[in-house]
Order: structure tokens, then C-alpha cells, then sequence
């Protein structure tokens, strides 16, 4: 996986995952991030394991800006998946460099509520960070 160029088949946006990201995808962060979301350490490895198959199937949720000068934007990705018979959701966040260049950046577990909530919570957040910059501007 390390190394690995990655294409999504929805909008062919290509990913790219080195030793570094790899590293990301399983780290205590984005593991705890699951466990919080009811899912266990092995589920979480598991999906990591599967990034290439879930970048590949994942619909875009988001596209915007970053704060962060050294990148041009985020995007993020949901892809479902079946942990046992239970359908889980592995949302995955894409950073693109100044250059146009896609990390995938972190994987992390949660259930369909789950889901539509935290889709809805960025959807606000960046709606309200977008009006309080374009009203900055403006004065």
C-alpha cells in the first residue's frame, strides 16, 4: 500500500498513500477515533487494510478550503462497508497540496447516524467559516 496511487471511481480523483499516511490510517489518534464510535481496534485495522477498495467506492461528502497555508483544499470521503453482518461507514479525509497533490490522510469508523451527522456538522462548520471570512473581506 505504501507508495500507492489510489483512484476514486466517482470523480477520479486520485490519492496517494505512502509509508507516512499509512502510518496515519492506524495510528492511536484515528484508531481511538473509531473506538469512541463503538467499533474495536481490529475493525479499525481492518478497514485501514481495505483503503484501497474504500477510496475506490467512497462518494465525495465535502470539498473546501483549508486554513492551512500549505494546503489547497480538503476533501472527504464515505464509503460503506460490512463489518460481520453489520454495515459500518469509513469516512476518509483527502489533503491536497499547493501543488495538486491528494494525501490520504486519516480513515475513521461510524454508523449510518453517525454519518449523516458528522456530514452535517462540516456542512455547518465551513458554511459559518466561509460567511465569517467572505464578511471580513468585505469590511
Amino acid at each position: 500500500m505504501a507508495g500507492k496511487e489510489l483512484t476514486n471511481e466517482e470523480n477520479n480523483i486520485k490519492a496517494f498513500v505512502n509509508s507516512n499516511q499509512k502510518g496515519k490510517l492506524i495510528s492511536n489518534k484515528a484508531v481511538n477515533k473509531s473506538i469512541a464510535n463503538g467499533f474495536t481496534r481490529e475493525e479499525h485495522y481492518a478497514a485501514a487494510s481495505e483503503i484501497d477498495k474504500l477510496y475506490k467506492e467512497a462518494t465525495m461528502t465535502f470539498k473546501g478550503g483549508n486554513r492551512d497555508d500549505e494546503l489547497k483544499s480538503v476533501k472527504r470521503f464515505v464509503a460503506c462497508f460490512n463489518i460481520g453482518k453489520e454495515k459500518a461507514y469509513a469516512c476518509m479525509l483527502l489533503k491536497e497540496n499547493k501543488e495538486g497533490s491528494n494525501r490520504l490522510y486519516t480513515i475513521e469508523l461510524q454508523e449510518l447516524k453517525k454519518v449523516k451527522d458528522y456530514i452535517k456538522e462540516i456542512y455547518d462548520r465551513e458554511k459559518k467559516r466561509l460567511e465569517d471570512t467572505m464578511g471580513s473581506t468585505r469590511n
